[in-house]
């Protein structure tokens, strides 16, 4: 899931938005509109039996969610895998957003159930840290009035927005980023030079052929302006410049736990971890 907050509707595969809210801790998430698409589907029974389907779709990203906020494809809708439910029947099927960290909802606020998609107000959970912002979803369904309960999970994970406040000033409050359950950060924004608010993402990609990870700023469409990457091999303090355009000249970011964060992104991401990050200097 990674998400955007604000007005702004999060439009992933794979991925819920978030409303601001008028209070919250640096680096929580807010809460939003959330679009689900049919999603790489790892459909089994309730019992825990076979898989509803052999095929699989891949999820994509739209910008204003990162993975709930990275950009690009749309799942092609398939019969097999079929996302209604009948809301006034709880036995009929549900929704579902869970931390993987902690923390469990069943999603009640729907726009839109249909076959092809779901269009919610996500509650999301809250876990034990800010920087714990990773979530899967999973959708339940009976084929048939009286099929067998199906439960379908997203094959990705889930990533909400993060909040960076008193940036520009001396000392901001750090915030964790780019981390999954673990309870100490794998990455932290410590400062940075910025002129006015402004929502960015940040990501972090596997070099393979140089067994490093390459940092960079990046705006919020998909394939936009970027800053220039940073090579990191270990543990310490970089600056990540910003791009064209942006209000954030530079982030200063400290790499807590290099090994684990790469072993997540080789294992967990295909490669590449993206937050979004709603910057603030007040």
């Amino acid at each position: 899931m990674q998400t955007e907050t604000g007005s702004r509707t999060f439009r992933a595969t794979n991925q819920p938005s978030v409303r601001r809210p008028e209070q919250r801790q640096p680096g929580r998430p807010a809460a939003t509109l959330c679009r689900i698409p049919v999603p790489e589907w790892a459909g089994r029974t309730s019992a825990g039996g076979e898989k509803a389907a052999a095929d699989q779709h891949r999820a994509g990203y739209r910008a204003g969610t990162e993975e709930c906020a990275q950009p690009g494809r749309r799942a092609a809708a398939d019969r097999q895998h079929n996302l209604a439910f009948d809301q006034t029947a709880p036995d009929s099927g549900g929704c579902v957003l869970e931390g993987t960290q902690s923390g469990s909802a069943a999603q009640s606020r729907f726009v839109r159930v249909e076959t092809s998609e779901i269009l919610l107000m996500p509650t999301i959970p809250a876990q034990a840290h800010s920087w714990n912002n990773e979530y899967t979803v999973s959708v339940s369904t009976r084929y048939s009035e009286h099929g067998t309960l199906r439960t379908g999970s997203y094959g990705r994970m889930l990533r909400t927005p993060l909040t960076l406040t008193k940036m520009g000033h001396p000392n901001p409050p750090e915030v964790g980023i780019l981390t999954g359950k673990e309870s100490s950060p794998h990455v932290s924004v410590t400062g940075g030079s910025v002129s006015a608010n402004e929502t960015l993402r940040i990501q972090a990609v596997f070099d393979v052929r140089n067994d490093a990870l390459l940092f960079s700023l990046l705006d919020m469409k998909e394939g936009g302006a970027a800053g220039a990457e940073v090579k990191v091999t270990a543990n310490g303090a970089v600056t990540l410049q910003g791009f064209a355009g942006s209000a954030v000249s530079s982030l200063n970011v400290r790499v807590n736990a290099y090994a684990a964060l790469k072993e997540i992104i080789r294992n967990d991401y295909g490669g590449r971890i993206v937050d979004v990050l709603r910057v603030e200097t007040a």
